[in-house]
């Protein structure tokens, strides 16, 4: 049979000890809840209920901690154990990534999932030129011009990093971790949480009409690399507006996108692609880079995930110089197989738009030798 509370630190209620016993000391707690707080692990078992402010859920972890007992019951190993794993990290503010996932981990092997606390993951379309601008500036230098629709004042302003409390260095060669974005009541006052998008609207709706996508389908790929896909599917209004999206844990996830729709003239001319294609339906994949170069750490309570549109990809094949990386049918989701590409397939005189981009043989740019 499971048992229901393992120990008073991770525990549902503090019942006072009838004798004194040894417990850990109030700088230990107080340093192992500073560190559970700003790693995203409250509220949990380790102390805070939903909606509890930031101070509070500190406070009833240093509580709980506090109470429990170091030298006797057969839960002392677990308290030791998970003081430990939060006594060894050191806090780095929001951007501490790389050390709260090692924190995570180290949690694991001691506590039950539950300690970790329950995640919200809110997934929110943006603009894909938007999105490579806030959440991959050290890309802005290398954009060729003529590529972005936003205004340059703009797009410096973005690029200057000013307001990202997380800039990445220019010379980044693995991907990139995010904190969650702040949105709604989590912009005011200091939260565990990137401010970026308080106060803007950078909705998807002009790529969608653009591009003329009808529906959006959220997913995210997992650290091995595994894609998962929420079955249910928004209007590009709906999935803009932010949706929920299920089954993640705490976890590092990298968001991508599923798009349906019917091929626009404008889209056309950007690629050069023959006008015959004009009202043929395609799916897209929101990234063609395998895995993103950016990833997302979810944690306990809310999360908003920024995910991008389809210019994302534009730009990305702007910088490699290969026409092919947009559009990114779903049939290249898992590699090569079903691409329309001349050099790794032979897929370019089957009259079959194989990798579903709504394109086939000589039209798509993946077949120009």
């Amino acid at each position: 049979m499971r048992r229901s509370l393992p120990f008073t630190f991770i525990g549902a209620a503090l019942v006072a000890a009838s004798c004194p016993a040894a417990r850990p000391s109030t700088t230990s707690c107080v340093d192992a809840c500073e560190v559970a707080a700003s790693c995203g692990l409250l509220p949990s078992l380790l102390g805070g209920v939903s909606g509890d402010p930031a101070e509070q859920l500190v406070d009833d972890c240093i509580l709980r901690c506090s109470n429990s007992e170091l030298e006797e019951g057969d839960d002392v190993t677990t308290v030791r154990g998970v003081l430990e794993c939060l006594g060894a990290h050191k806090t780095e503010g929001i951007c501490g990534l790389d050390g709260c996932i090692d924190t995570v981990a180290c949690l694991r092997a001691f506590a039950p999932e539950s300690a970790l606390g329950e995640p919200q993951v809110t997934f929110k379309l943006i603009d894909g030129e938007y999105w490579t601008l806030l959440f991959e500036p050290q890309l802005c230098d290398e954009i060729p011009p003529g590529v972005l629709s936003i205004n340059r004042d703009e797009s410096a302003s973005i690029c200057s990093g000013t307001d990202d409390p997380c800039r990445p260095g220019a010379d980044a060669e693995q991907p990139f971790l995010r904190p969650p974005l702040c949105l709604g009541d989590s912009c005011v006052g200091d939260q565990n949480c990137d401010p970026r998008l308080c106060g803007y609207d950078l909705s998807a709706a002009y790529e969608c009409a653009f591009m003329g996508i009808e529906t959006v389908q959220f997913g995210w790929l997992d650290e091995r690399e595994v894609l998962h896909l929420d079955p249910h599917t928004y209007t590009c209004d709906e999935a803009s507006a932010g949706q929920v999206v299920t089954g993640i844990g705490n976890e590092v996830v990298y968001p991508v996108a599923l798009f349906n729709g019917k091929m626009t003239t404008r889209v056309l001319n950007v690629i050069d692609a023959p006008h015959t294609a004009e009202g043929r339906s395609y799916c897209w994949f929101s990234h063609p880079i395998f895995p993103p170069d950016v990833g997302w750490f979810v944690r306990a309570g809310d999360n908003v995930i920024a995910v991008p549109s389809p210019g994302s990809g534009r730009i990305a094949a702007a910088l490699d110089g290969d026409p092919s990386l947009f559009p990114r049918g779903c049939g290249c989701l898992l590699g090569d197989v079903g691409c329309e590409d001349a050099e790794s397939n032979a897929n370019c005189e089957n009259e079959i738009d194989d990798d579903r981009d709504g394109l086939m043989d000589a039209e798509d740019p993946g077949c120009d030798p």
